[in-house]
């Protein structure tokens, strides 16, 4: 799918295609068991959409519950295939040692997680960390579905990401407070589903005082 931000930078189902990169976010590995599926669709997409590199911003693993060596033997794996660059999510305080960085930044497209805010002077802000999912009513009850948010600050384009892994928790941002520091700039936020159906504008509620 096609975003306002232009050709060069387009969603593709759960990930993000930004020239011959892929972008992806908030793996969570160790919280659930398909640590080998995750590695299996991150390839998978790699392939269909042609990317050279891959770029995992932030969460690689779930903190606690995945060790350094584990994640170490994960993007070692996927190393044989393509160019990794990790961006430092809240879980992956102990991934040093594999390179991570505080965000990724070309001069037009600047990445980072989203739980903490940096300075960088780019035309498009590309962020995760709040999981963002939205609620969807039936006639019992309602489900959630993993959503993309779109919106716009201080003259920049901004898009919140949703998780690659979708056992990971998420949070319905028609109905709950969403993490993240972009959340007590913007409030306002198109919305799509992973599958790019439009579902409308959002209200984002107070953000949480602590991320």
């Amino acid at each position: 799918m096609l975003t306002k931000f232009g050709r060069k930078l387009r969603i593709a189902g759960e990930a993000l295609k930004y020239e011959d990169v892929l972008i992806i976010a908030d793996l969570h590995l160790g919280l659930t068991e398909n640590v080998e599926d995750i590695k299996r669709k991150i390839l998978e997409y790699a392939e269909k959409t042609k990317a050279s590199s891959v770029i995992v911003n932030g969460d690689l693993k779930h903190i606690g519950l995945f060790g350094v060596k584990r994640a170490e033997k994960f993007v070692n794996d996927l190393k044989e295939h393509v160019d990794v660059f990790l961006i430092q999510g809240n879980h992956d305080a102990n991934l040093k040692e594999l390179g991570t960085e505080k965000y990724f930044y070309d001069g037009n497209l600047a990445v980072f997680h989203g739980n903490v805010e940096y300075k960088v002077d780019s035309d498009t802000l590309v962020l995760a960390h709040s999981h963002p999912a939205y609620f969807i009513k039936d006639v019992v009850h309602g489900h959630k579905e993993r959503v993309w948010l779109e919106s716009e600050y201080e003259g920049r384009n901004i898009l919140v990401m949703p998780t690659f892994n979708e056992l990971c928790s998420s949070t319905a941002v028609n109905l709950e407070k969403p993490a993240g520091f972009i959340f007590k700039k913007v409030r306002k936020f198109s919305v799509y589903t992973i599958d790019g159906i439009y579902l409308g504008e959002v209200e984002i509620r107070e953000a949480w005082s602590v991320l």
